[in-house]
């Protein structure tokens, strides 16, 4: 697949980009908690490239009556052992759960990574000369500080705005955990 038309949220879980001159080889987690997608799986079957990067979600909140998942520093220890480029993303838009038994819940499902900051992140992978550990550490002691308000804003807009969707206003209060 061509970089101009990989979409995370499209793409399957693992494969191929073409960009340039270059592939590199992508897989994508559905959660930051490793033990609940299992993405090793995916991140396996892209271990022949010379160039590796895996999407993960820094949260994923299911709702008030679903999971709260959370990046682990385990997690990014593990990516810089195996040299894999960590491409950071957020969910910017879900579903409220129609599954059985669950449709009178406040939970979501089929989150969407904002696409774009997905992209930038792979754009300035695909032109990095250094190597996965480098780029990983730059990503979470300095990228991550500068672009950290602007992340939190996004994720606190999109709470927002499922809360407002979803949960009647009357039920809003104690719906955050701590």
């Amino acid at each position: 697949m061509s970089f101009l038309d990989f979409n995370p949220n499209n793409s399957s879980a693992s494969g191929i980009i073409q960009a340039d001159d270059m592939e590199v080889a992508y897989s994508k987690w559905v959660s930051p908690k490793r033990t609940r997608s299992y993405p090793f799986a995916r991140i396996y079957n892209t271990y022949n490239s010379a160039k590796i990067l895996t999407i993960i979600p820094v949260i994923k909140d299911e709702g008030k009556d679903g999971d709260l998942d959370k990046l682990q520093y385990s997690t990014i220890s593990w990516m810089n052992l195996l040299n894999i480029y960590i491409v950071l993303g957020y969910y910017e838009d879900a579903e409220k759960s129609q599954k059985k038994n669950q449709s009178s819940k406040d939970k979501f499902t089929n989150q969407k990574f904002n696409s774009k900051f997905v992209k930038s992140q792979i754009q300035e992978i695909i032109e990095y000369k250094q190597s996965a550990l480098h780029w990983n550490k730059n990503l979470f002691e300095n990228a991550l500080l500068i672009s950290l308000d602007r992340l939190l804003m996004h994720m606190l807009l999109y709470q927002l705005e499922l809360m407002y969707k979803f949960i009647p206003m009357s039920e809003w209060r104690g719906i955050y955990r701590q």
